[in-house]
């Protein structure tokens, strides 16, 4: 899948840019020859050596951003009757199941009739109401920094829909996890404090389960610090620091 979405983003580029110019030199070659000669042309761009585990350059990582993105899993309507989603696109399924079975169990007094999302506006019983955190600006680019030790630490955060982030972590200026995590909805009800070794601050949870499991908790509101954790599966990464925004 990584090569499929990378040969198409080399042919795209190569169509509208280094293709072209050079049409504007073979003007007086056939439609054969010239066919022949982009053909050439893609196949040396896709017969490359295969991106590594995690990305050999930004465009293989951002190849893959909507494949991530979009993977399929259902949301589970038997949960609840009563669940109302304006637009499901702008949430990631598994929060949705994970937020709804929080709010009917720490509900079960009361009772729940209906959940309504409404953008980041979660409206329970349609008195109540939870705010999910939006303070990440969408579609932009924010970049933390970290040093101890000799060692310097970058990570890239874009949020990509109202429940996801998307991430690369830089270790010496070295790819070394890139990925997209979601929004822990057990910290909309229960809350979370982190940065314990520093000087503890709240924060929102985001978790990506795909490979070693990547945990960012986002400092709330001005989104300053963040504090990240990967599980150290192959032995490679030790504790990051936490990291500030540049």
């Amino acid at each position: 899948m990584l090569q499929t979405q990378r040969c198409y983003a080399i042919i795209i580029i190569t169509t509208n840019g280094s293709i072209a110019t050079v049409c504007s030199h073979l003007k007086n070659l056939t439609m054969k020859y010239l066919l022949i000669f982009i053909v050439g042309v893609v196949f040396t761009s896709c017969s490359g050596g295969k991106p590594s585990k995690y990305g050999s350059e930004a465009d293989s990582i951002r190849a893959v951003i909507d494949s991530m993105s979009k993977k399929h899993v259902a949301i589970n309507r038997n949960l609840l009757n009563g669940l109302f989603i304006k637009d499901s696109m702008e949430y990631s399924p598994e929060f949705i199941n994970s937020l709804v079975d929080n709010i009917m169990q720490t509900n079960k007094e009361k009772g729940v009739n209906y959940i309504g999302f409404f953008g980041e506006r979660v409206i329970i019983n349609k008195n109540d109401t939870i705010l999910i955190p939006t303070d990440l600006p969408l579609d932009l680019n924010i970049t933390y920094i970290a040093s101890k030790n000799g060692t310097d630490y970058l990570l890239t955060l874009k949020r990509i829909r109202i429940t996801d982030v998307y991430y690369e972590l830089r270790i010496n200026n070295k790819l070394q996890r890139f990925g997209i995590a979601t929004l822990n909805s057990s910290t909309l009800i229960f809350g979370n404090e982190t940065g314990m070794d520093d000087q503890p601050f709240f924060a929102d949870e985001y978790l990506d389960k795909t490979d070693c499991k990547v945990n960012l908790r986002i400092e709330c509101d001005t989104f300053t610090k963040v504090d990240m954790s990967v599980a150290d599966c192959d032995n490679k990464l030790k504790k990051i620091p936490i990291l500030r925004k540049k």
